[in-house]
């Protein structure tokens, strides 16, 4: 019985295939054009890799969940660079930059900035979708402009802001 129903399986899958590749005549071009668009998505499907990050080894334990996979990679990328003592950095002696003029930060600089984006887009960490960013600008970016101009004037960055999630690209 199961022999049986693989016969019909390839038979319908290799009928299928034939028909992509040598449709049934027709005198109608536009149906001609749709079959050779078939077969093109087809060649496509079969060369697309859709698996992935595979699932990966840490201490010994296999992980597959895509978290646990961007934590690994995360600590792996990290475990590279070495972080410096700041008591061992020499400065250097007397300013050799200019000084640097006062950066200002407008509602309407971060406004325009808004209404640029892409609203097709896919959100970010903080999982806000750019096309309520971009509808909503003239209602957030006074409040923005405050948040940028904050965090200049204190010389930090909110720790949120120094958080990523780190995607292996092959």
């Amino acid at each position: 019985m199961k022999g049986k129903v693989q016969r019909e399986q390839r038979h319908a899958y290799w009928t299928y295939i034939n028909n992509i590749i040598d449709p049934p005549k027709s005198d109608d071009e536009q149906l001609k054009g749709s079959n050779q668009k078939r077969f093109w998505n087809y060649i496509k499907s079969l060369r697309r890799d859709s698996t992935g990050v595979s699932p990966l080894r840490d201490q010994g334990r296999l992980f597959a969940s895509p978290k646990e996979k961007a934590n690994i990679l995360n600590h792996q990328y990290k475990s590279v660079f070495t972080r410096e003592k700041s008591s061992k950095i020499l400065t250097p002696s007397g300013v050799s930059y200019p000084a640097m003029a006062e950066i200002t930060i407008d509602k309407e600089g971060v406004r325009k900035l808004l209404k640029n984006i892409n609203p097709y887009k896919a959100a970010g960490p903080d999982e806000i979708p750019a096309k309520v960013l971009k509808e909503c600008a003239d209602e957030i970016a006074p409040l923005l402009s405050i948040i940028f101009t904050k965090s200049l004037a204190d010389g930090c960055v909110p720790d949120d802001w120094k958080m990523a999630n780190v995607t292996a690209v092959f």
